[in-house]
């Protein structure tokens, strides 16, 4: 039985396509889950906001009407991944006896760095892992959408209470 010391939901890593993760910390490694792919959302996301008259309508309305929607589809994405994560932890032994493998493992011994970074204006906030497999690179989402580029004070102590139980001396964290 896996022990989950607790989890960092929407890492959004960019790369050619834009992925959703769930990052699990259990007592010797992290376990990154993908949960979606950005292209497919933003795909969705076009259709739902063309199909909507208010974001139809020419000028100010139009602009004012596709923001409010743009945001509000936005947090039900973060949302359902918080959920798709639950999930994923709650059931977490299935999860990883899957085949083939549905998620990727970093060892805590092969991790030199781990650095969790506060957003600040212009710049998400982010989670950084350097390993012997190279640099991660993930943005982190949480509640973003809230304010400017900022997770809120309890979502940034939980995970910086995650990080440092998890990797002790290897963790940077950056307020």
């Amino acid at each position: 039985m896996v022990s989950v010391l607790g989890s960092i939901d929407n890492a959004w890593k960019r790369d050619k396509i834009t992925f959703v993760h769930h990052l699990v910390f259990t007592e010797d490694s992290i376990l990154i889950f993908d949960l979606f792919d950005k292209k497919d959302l933003r795909k969705e996301m076009r259709q739902y906001l063309m199909s909507d008259p208010l974001t139809m309508l020419p000028g100010p309305t139009q602009n004012y009407a596709y923001m409010a929607d743009s945001k509000q589809v936005y947090k039900e994405i973060i949302d359902q991944s918080i959920y798709n994560g639950k999930k994923i932890e709650d059931d977490i032994d299935s999860e990883i006896s899957r085949q083939p493998p549905e998620f990727r493992e970093v060892d805590y011994a092969g991790i030199t760095e781990i650095t969790l970074r506060q957003g600040k204006h212009l710049h998400l906030p982010k989670l950084i892992i350097l390993s012997k497999e190279g640099k991660m690179e993930y943005n982190l989402m949480h509640n973003n959408y809230e304010k400017t580029a900022k997770l809120d004070d309890e979502t940034f102590n939980s995970y910086k209470e995650l990080i440092k139980k998890a990797l002790g001396e290897k963790a940077n964290i950056e307020d």
